[in-house]
């Protein structure tokens, strides 16, 4: 059954409805659906989904004025204002009930309006002043014009049941089906044929024939033919493959349980796509566990030869005849590699670490002037094309952690600022007391990082899109490392940089008296 327009043979009074008019410009633009179907149900009042007031007839438009403005777009309350009860009848039209109201020697029939698929447009009302003649007969007062309204509102409320999205179903206490829409029918594959005994149990076996586990659900359907308070959703799989989404819950009439209500809207798109996401999202689980088990596995491999190299080239370079400066160069050259080598094995040995939860950190006092004086001077010997200077307070700054690890976290800030300032400058060391924590700060005057690339410079892998691949190696691993070393000792690091200008690294430590 396609949606029905509604159309009585009575035209007079309130719902006849007046000339469509062109929108003036600046009026809200409202679904010509919406307008076709309430001026079809000879409405005088159409709302959208909004509660907007989308169009009147002229005996509404007179009875609720003068409007000092258009009334198209502004809310019903206010259009309404003196018509209040008329605007408090379309509330439950705007969220799918259709109903019956009267007030003020007035009778208002309010109807949802739905598209095609199920969404809603908004409400409408057809309003009618009673006859006083036709409902008050002399024959025990029934009215010449019940049976018109009875069939009138019966149709209005089966468009209504029929165009809503979701396969409903009403079976009574004794197991008859009291009501039942169109999209439940073409769900299930059923006729209105078939339904014509109105046996609910002859419409479960019919149903069950065609679902995955048919015992389980004939036995949770009639669990609730039983008189019940619950209110349950539950997932029913066909064996076409369509998904089901079953809602269950009491009918009533007053306070009493009459019967139940079933509402079934498919989710197989919906569910599929769940399912697809989480496959995705185990494989790229899976492929990252790999990965790190690989890099793991590789750098303890890498590692293992490293030593007995650089202790072979430091031996050559002892070995090596005096004045031959060539021989030496060469070795020194071996040696620097090695070292670089090593670094970027031990920044994969500590990231695996980290991802396994095993990075483990020494406790004891450090006087961090005295950390940062060692590496400064040590790091100054690495780069002669850059000024490093130092300032740090006379007052001892001691904090409680590892040393090798916070001077490892200084010593990468530092080959930083050498690395991205290629052109030299001079790179600022200062330690400082900031209430309970210490800070230490390494600036540059080098490329600094463009803003949007700032928050992800502490990610795994992670290297800024504006630094050259080609004389600025590295692994993307030093920062993420020294930020897990700084948080294990209850500190913070971060940046601030100015592209073109330079960058400032700051960490914090917790002052051991704090």
């Amino acid at each position: 059954m396609s949606k029905a327009h509604i159309h009585e043979q009575e035209r007079s009074g309130w719902g006849a409805p007046g000339a469509a008019e062109a929108p003036h410009p600046s009026e809200p633009v409202f679904a010509p659906a919406l307008l076709r179907l309430g001026r079809g149900l000879q409405a005088a009042l159409i709302v959208d989904a909004q509660g907007r007031v989308a169009w009147m007839d002229e005996a509404l438009t007179h009875a609720t004025g003068p409007h000092g403005e258009p009334y198209e777009g502004r809310p019903l309350e206010e259009v309404l204002a003196r018509l209040p009860w008329l605007a408090r009848a379309m509330r439950p039209a705007l969220h799918g009930k259709a109903g019956v109201h009267e007030e003020q020697g007035l009778k208002a029939f309010v109807l949802p309006v739905f598209d095609e698929q199920g969404r809603m447009l908004g409400a409408c009302a057809r309003l009618q002043i009673p006859d006083p003649v036709a409902t008050h007969g002399a024959e025990g007062g029934v009215t010449r014009h019940a049976p018109e309204t009875l069939a009138h509102m019966n149709s209005v409320l089966r468009a209504t049941f029929d165009s809503i999205a979701e396969g409903v179903i009403v079976v009574d206490l004794h197991k008859r089906v009291t009501a039942f829409n169109k999209r439940f029918l073409d769900m299930w594959g059923l006729t209105e044929e078939m339904m014509v005994d109105r046996d609910a149990e002859r419409v479960l076996a019919r149903a069950a024939s065609d679902v995955k586990h048919p015992e389980w659900f004939t036995s949770r359907i009639r669990e609730r033919f039983e008189p019940s308070e619950t209110v349950d959703v539950e997932t029913v799989e066909l064996l076409d493959g369509r998904i089901l989404e079953r809602k269950s819950l009491p009918q009533r009439l007053g306070g009493a349980i009459i019967g139940r209500v079933w509402s079934y809207r498919e989710v197989t798109a919906e569910r599929r796509a769940d399912a697809e996401r989480e496959r995705l999202l185990n494989e790229a689980r899976e492929a990252i566990r790999v990965r790190d088990d690989f890099l793991s596995i590789a750098a303890h491999e890498l590692k293992t030869p490293l030593t007995p190299l650089k202790l072979h080239l430091q031996m050559l370079r002892h070995q090596a005849p005096r004045g031959d400066g060539g021989s030496a160069r060469h070795v020194d050259k071996s040696l620097t590699q090695v070292g670089r080598l090593t670094g970027l094995v031990n920044d994969l040995l500590d990231t695996s670490r980290i991802q396994e939860g095993r990075l483990t950190l020494k406790h004891g006092p450090i006087p961090l002037q005295a950390l940062a004086h060692d590496v400064i001077s040590e790091m100054r010997l690495s780069s002669a094309h850059h000024q490093v200077e130092y300032e740090a307070p006379e007052a001892s700054l001691v904090v409680l952690g590892d040393a090798d690890r916070l001077a490892q976290v200084l010593v990468n800030l530092m080959e930083n600022a050498f690395k991205y300032s290629p052109s030299g400058g001079r790179v600022r060391v200062r330690v400082e007391q900031v209430d309970s924590h210490v800070r230490v700060s390494v600036a540059d005057d080098g490329m600094g990082i463009p803003k949007d690339q700032q928050a992800r410079l502490f990610e795994r892998y992670f290297r800024a899109r504006n630094a050259p691949i080609s004389g600025f190696g590295g692994l993307g691993l030093g920062l993420y490392i020294c930020r897990d070393i700084v948080e294990r000792h209850g500190g913070r690091l971060w940046v601030e940089s100015e592209l073109g200008i330079g960058s400032t690294f700051h960490f914090t430590v917790p002052l051991a008296s704090a």
